[in-house]
């Protein structure tokens, strides 16, 4: 062992020196202050424009630039201040810069301060890059969003609209938003913000066939087809916060109303029904049988193949337990279900306990072996129940056949449901044909009331004693008899709700004891209308249906459907839409949390109308305080009980159908759409209401959003413009321009107006629309508005004249392209706006202190007499003129006899002019005095004609 000497020795050894904490200088101070000279003027040649070190410089640039580094980025000094003061993470002072060597160390801090730089430029040009690369292809895309959006989603077509209607009137002024540059790029591109309603539209604007015919009525069938698939495809933008639960529930209405939409096409193109026709509410207001009956089915079968989805899913989740097997048939995963719900359960039971529950007389303990060999059998009527409830008939058939073979009881009492089973199977695959007789109802039902009627009464107490024995300790033996007694009042209700279910016997209490969701209650209820309506008639079950329809929205309605936590709106409207309450299912999703869902609901609503299946109504709802919500969307909603109607056995008369107010939805959505999509909101314009209301619609979104010219302003719009109205027929594009027009003059936009309505090929509505413009803005403006321009004049006066010179400019325009059209219908209106022209003319060149200019322009009217012999002539000619130029007549007339007098006295000294223009003036009087309160002189213009006379001869 090492002495305490030793360790004192060896501890002073291995003690650090000052020394070893720094490298040692081997320079003195000046020496330090010489190198220190030489680097800073070495710096400052390599700041210069020449010399080697200004090649080598350039030659950096150049190896940096082509790397993709800016040299202009790098930020030395900053990063210098960034860098940790500590170099011990850069490099290794041992082996890069030994301790005694200062020039070393220097060169190491150099090379990493370059590295730093290099690294921080790169990066700096890597995002500027990025971010340039971006901005260009934003500014590509909005310059050419019609090719892209052309070659992903665009889809040519048309809703062809009905004959054009003459738009209604008379217009009223529209507000007008400022248009922004660039406007019309985007509806190429269809920039709906928000995903559903832009999957929505894109499902709805997808061809129905090779025809490329945009879905609507022609094929109602696709069409909610593949509106159906928006909502699982767009689950997380759903609103709410489960967006997966709000998706699912979502999918499953629309795969209800597809089916049901498909019911209604089946029952339209079967021949037992030629009256009902796709598209087409008047079978659907009268209630036809047939269709109803069709609707029915359509329902059940969805709710059937949503539970076999169901049980599909949790047999494939456990195949091991569920022991479905090999063999071909429904029933054998009816029975792998049956066998995981008994795992499933509180107290876990297996095939032997079942048996054991037979064996001690539990009731409807019946068993019947499927499956998988070796599996175990299963209690009867859990299969029976579930075969029923995913409408697999045929499946419940052989289930119970099989088990009639081994069981003697079920085959001395279940003859007639057996019997029944086998009509239904035997239609299972022909929805449309009434599947059973009366005669086998009433027996189904009787073989109910004798052999299996007391079951339900024996199960139950006997479940209430073995839950007794349990809860007083009975252990483990007395738990699991519990459950088998439990097992027995299960199979007995299954038992009951399946012969309710066909022999369309309701129960007592309603079935609500075996039913465990809302699906289910659905599938028992309907399924008894369906069988009531086959039984007893269209009239007995329109009654069923009636009172389910009232107890589904009356008694219980949003407040227990739609109600959280298990509860939602898409629920309710799914509830709505199986007990074909249609109208009111839209109309909930519609004004349903705060309209979060609406566009879902204007969807199903157009899907459910283009298959006839909606009622509408065109009247405007009441609105909100804001005018942004809509307070009331259906219409007559009185759903009264008539017990004196000879309808049914229950005396309940059928519900009226309400009507919706589709329009009115359509119109809302359009209207928050247009800014985004001018061309999907003017498709959402012609789905709904009549001609006139589409018309007038689109037309007042145009104008409103400063649109009119890019998409109605030539008789083809290129590009996107011509996208947008593609679906509209030439004679409908022609109407909403005639509808935007009257608009536009009605807002005092009659350069836009005549625009438009000369790329309609109107040019005498144009013209009479300029004219009209020219003639109130002349007849409005003040003396001062026609002052020239370096004249100072008001606000009003400037505003007066701009007005003037704008309509004037119209005016012009409108002229030029009637002539160059050669029409000769306008020819009255072209001589209007020729006349005005002249008279705004006349009243500039009298501003102007232009004597001569205003009586030319005055000629030009060819109104005013040049002598007392043409008095005549001129009188008859303004009597024929334009009421807005007779209008304007005391004006003309007040201003060319001031040009006259004028001339008068620059004409002094001589004679014949002065006779001349003398004879001309007392002409013009002569005319005042022959147009009268006709021509609009009152007694102060002429008063003023005669002043101005009589200064000629002063």
């Amino acid at each position: 062992m090492a002495s305490l000497e030793d360790l004192r020795r060896g501890a002073q050894r291995l003690a650090p020196r000052d020394g070893a904490e720094f490298a040692p200088m081997r320079r003195d101070l000046p020496q330090l202050l010489a190198q220190t000279a030489a680097l800073e003027a070495r710096a400052a040649r390599d700041g210069g424009d020449g010399g080697g070190d200004a090649e080598q410089r350039a030659r950096a640039l150049v190896f940096l630039a082509r790397r993709g580094i800016d040299a202009t980025a790098m930020d030395t000094d900053g990063l210098l201040r960034e860098l940790d003061e500590s170099d011990e993470t850069y490099f290794d002072t041992s082996a890069d810069a030994p301790p005694d060597d200062l020039d070393g160390w220097l060169q190491a801090q150099r090379e990493r301060v370059v590295c730093a730089v290099v690294d921080d430029a790169r990066a700096r040009s890597t995002a500027s890059f990025f971010a340039a690369a971006l901005e260009h292809a934003q500014a590509a895309a909005a310059h050419d969003h019609a090719a892209t959006l052309r070659a992903l989603a665009h889809r040519a077509g048309s809703w062809p609209p009905a004959a054009a209607a003459a738009p209604p009137a008379p217009p009223v002024a529209v507000a007008r938003a400022p248009r922004a540059a660039g406007a019309g790029a985007e509806d190429a591109a269809m920039r709906i913000r928000d995903p559903r309603a832009a999957a929505y539209f894109a499902a709805l604007s997808a061809p129905n066939g090779a025809d490329g015919a945009l879905g609507g009525p022609a094929a109602p069938d696709a069409l909610v087809r593949r509106l159906a698939g928006v909502p699982g495809a767009l689950r997380a933008q759903l609103p709410g916060g489960a967006h997966a639960d709000s998706a699912r529930k979502l999918a499953e209405l629309w795969a209800l109303a597809a089916a049901i939409v498909d019911g209604a096409a089946r029952a339209a193109d079967a021949e037992r029904a030629p009256a009902l026709r796709a598209a087409d509410e008047g079978a659907w207001r009268a209630r036809s049988p047939e269709l109803l009956r069709a609707l029915l089915c359509g329902a059940l079968a969805q709710l059937g193949s949503q539970y076999r989805r169901m049980v599909d899913a949790r047999i494939a989740a456990a195949a091991t337990d569920g022991a479905r097997g090999g063999e071909p048939g429904w029933e054998h995963a009816a029975a792998a279900h049956a066998r995981l719900r008994l795992l499933a359960a509180p107290t876990p039971l297996g095939a032997a306990d079942v048996r054991a529950a037979a064996d001690a007389g539990v009731p409807c303990c019946e068993t019947v072996s499927l499956g998988a060999p070796g599996a175990g059998d299963v209690p009867l009527w859990a299969v029976l129940f579930a075969c029923a409830r995913a409408h697999e008939w045929p499946a419940a058939s052989r289930a119970l056949d099989r088990a009639r073979r081994t069981h003697a009881r079920l085959r001395a009492s279940t003859d007639a449901l057996a019997a029944a089973l086998r009509e239904l199977a035997a239609v299972a695959d022909r929805p449309g044909q009434p599947p059973i007789g009366r005669e086998l109802l009433a027996a189904v039902a009787a073989e109910y009331a004798t052999g299996w009627a007391d079951a339900a009464t024996t199960a139950a107490a006997a479940a209430a004693t073995a839950a007794s024995a349990a809860a007083a300790g009975g252990g483990s033996d007395a738990a699991r008899s519990a459950a088998r007694a439990s097992l027995g009042c299960e199979l007995s209700e299954q038992c009951a709700l399946l012969y309710a279910q066909v022999s369309a016997a309701p129960l007592a209490d309603g079935g609500r004891r075996g039913l465990s969701c809302v699906e289910d209650y659905l599938w028992h209820r309907l399924g008894l209308v369906l069988a009531t309506h086959d039984a007893h008639g269209a009239a007995a079950g329109g009654a069923a249906l009636a009172q389910l329809q009232l107890l589904l929205s009356r008694t219980y309605g949003a407040r227990h459907f739609a109600a959280p936590p298990s509860g939602s709106d898409a629920l309710y409207a799914t509830v709505l839409v199986a007990s074909l309450q249609f109208e009111k299912a839209a109309a909930h999703l519609a004004m349903a949390a705060g309209g979060a869902l609406r566009v879902d609901g204007l969807h199903l609503a157009l899907a459910l109308h283009s298959g006839g299946l909606l009622a509408t109504d065109d009247s405007a709802p009441r609105v909100g305080a804001d005018g942004a919500e809509m307070l009331d969307v259906l219409v007559d909603t009185q759903d009264a009980v008539d017990t004196g109607a000879a309808t049914g056995a229950r005396g309940v008369a059928a519900p009226a159908v309400p009507a919706l107010r589709l329009r009115a939805l359509l119109e809302l959505h359009a209207r928050g759409l247009f800014a985004e999509s001018a061309g999907a909101a003017l498709r959402y314009c012609f789905m709904g209401g009549s001609e006139g209301q589409r018309l007038a619609l689109s037309a007042q979104l145009i104008v409103a959003h400063g649109r009119h010219l890019e998409l109605l302003g030539s008789p083809a719009s290129p590009g996107n413009a011509g996208w947008a109205l593609s679906f509209l027929s030439q004679h409908a594009r022609h109407a909403l321009a005639l509808a935007a027009a009257q608009l536009l003059h009605a807002s005092g936009e009659a350069a836009d107006a005549a625009q438009l309505l000369l790329a309609a090929n109107e040019p005498a509505r144009a013209l009479g629309t300029c004219a009209a413009a020219l003639a109130d803005a002349l007849l409005a403006a003040p003396d001062a508005a026609f002052a020239p321009p370096s004249e100072p004049a008001g606000g009003v006066a400037k505003a007066s004249a701009a007005a003037c010179a704008r309509a004037a400019a119209s005016c012009e325009n409108a002229l030029r392209a009637a002539a160059a059209r050669g029409d000769a219908a306008s020819g009255a209106e072209a001589r209007e706006c020729a006349a005005l022209l002249a008279v705004h003319r006349c009243l500039r060149a009298h501003a102007s202190s232009d004597a001569a200019g205003c009586v030319a322009a005055a000629d030009e009217l060819a109104l005013l007499p040049l002598s007392p012999a043409q008095l005549d002539a001129c009188a008859r000619q303004l009597r024929a003129s334009a009421p807005s130029v007779q209008r304007l007549l005391p004006r003309v007339l007040a201003r060319t006899m001031g040009a006259l007098r004028e001339q008068h006295a620059q004409a002094a000294g001589v004679a014949a002019e002065q006779a001349r223009l003398e004879a001309r003036a007392d002409a013009l009087l002569a005319l005042a005095g022959l147009a009268g309160g006709g021509g609009g002189l009152g007694g102060a213009d002429s008063f003023r004609l005669v002043a101005l006379r009589a200064q000629m001869h002063a």
